[in-house]
């Protein structure tokens, strides 16, 4: 069965992460979140992304073909891959994905310790392979795109 699988952020690290992952047969990619209308929004349309953006920042990308919004885009979502930039990861975690008991992956950006952790496992493959199962949230270090497929 195909997860279904939503890239939030399509900056460096998520245009990275979605070329590592599309042509795995096991990952539907429902497309990316932006919330910035620059460059990348009509790269990631070009390349054949479905590109949804925030309710709230919708009249700022008029001028591209955008396929609708996160928010709803993340009820047909089994797994988040969240490569937003550094800190915003822990407010999509408790505004997004919590609500939505969705799981989700984390860019290194982010915090493992302290009121805004995102996770409380560091991903290593190599350390915590198995640990990482079944976890709702993990966190892979250094933006590391390998690693992610691995926790895939």
């Amino acid at each position: 069965m195909l997860k279904k699988v939503f890239v939030n952020g399509y900056g460096s690290i998520g245009s990275r992460i979605i070329q590592f992952i599309k042509d795995d047969q096991e990952i539907q990619i429902l497309g990316v979140g932006k919330y910035s209308p620059n460059a990348k929004v009509q790269e990631a349309i070009s390349n054949g992304f479905n590109v949804y953006v925030p309710k709230s920042k919708e009249s700022d990308f008029k001028k591209f073909n955008i396929s609708g919004d996160i928010e709803t885009v993340l009820d047909d979502c089994d797994f988040v891959i969240d490569a937003s930039p550094g800190g915003h990861g822990f407010k999509n975690k408790i505004d997004l994905y919590e609500p939505k008991n969705l799981m989700a992956i984390y860019q290194g950006g982010e915090s493992i310790t302290g009121e805004n952790a995102v996770s409380d496992l560091l991903f290593n493959s190599r350390v915590n392979y198995s640990d990482a199962f079944e976890k709702r949230h993990v966190m892979q270090g250094s933006c590391n795109v390998t690693g992610m497929g691995r926790i895939l």
